[in-house]
């Protein structure tokens, strides 16, 4: 890459503490993924939770932490040229959000795309669940872990979300309200 500005910053929990555990994503504010390599898309942060992103064009950003057993701390970012931007995201309480997809002969589907939006419109994530194993069918939102299935990733901040589900050209929308520490569970029928 060549040279451009960088983003620094540590991962905190609500209280203050720093979260060494974290993985730190970095993408656009309006949720489309960065045209990079994964290698300067996503980091880990160190035994005092601080990361780092370099040789970033100039422009905004957002760095979502995501720890498990906490929600996602998302920071924005103004990125300049040859400068070093601070964004110290905090990860706070967590709830999970978990999609069931099914015919209407309630045949389980795999491979629907999911894109969920917070209660202030924000873009979470638009991805697709592979569903390596379409038995079981359910859909963890975001993440999908390596056996098909979808993980909260240290999960979704409480509140209210709202969604679409896409699969075979058919859409079907939800809403959901997620509670803190718990998993809600949503079940669609695609058309």
């Amino acid at each position: 890459l060549a040279p451009g500005g960088a983003i620094r910053g540590t991962v905190h929990n609500r209280q203050g503490a720093p979260l060494s555990s974290a993985v730190l994503q970095l993408r656009r504010p309006d949720g489309e993924p960065l045209a990079l390599p994964p290698t300067h898309t996503q980091t880990h942060a160190d035994e005092v939770g601080s990361y780092r992103f370099e040789g970033l064009e100039p422009g905004e950003y957002e760095v979502i932490a995501v720890v498990e057993g906490y929600s996602a701390g998302r920071t924005r970012v103004m990125v300049v040229a040859g400068q070093t931007a601070v964004a110290d995201p905090q990860a706070g309480d967590w709830a999970c959000l978990r999609i069931r997809v099914t015919t209407p002969s309630g045949t389980r589907v795999s491979g629907f795309v999911v894109g969920v939006r917070d209660s202030e419109g924000r873009l979470w994530d638009r991805t697709m669940h592979t569903g390596s194993d379409p038995s079981d069918g359910w859909g963890y939102y975001p993440g999908s872990e390596t056996d098909g299935k979808w993980s909260t990733w240290g999960g979704l901040a409480p509140g209210r979300y709202s969604g679409e589900v896409e699969w075979d050209g058919r859409r079907v929308p939800f809403e959901a309200e997620l509670e803190a520490g718990r998993t809600t569970d949503v079940q669609l029928v695609i058309p």
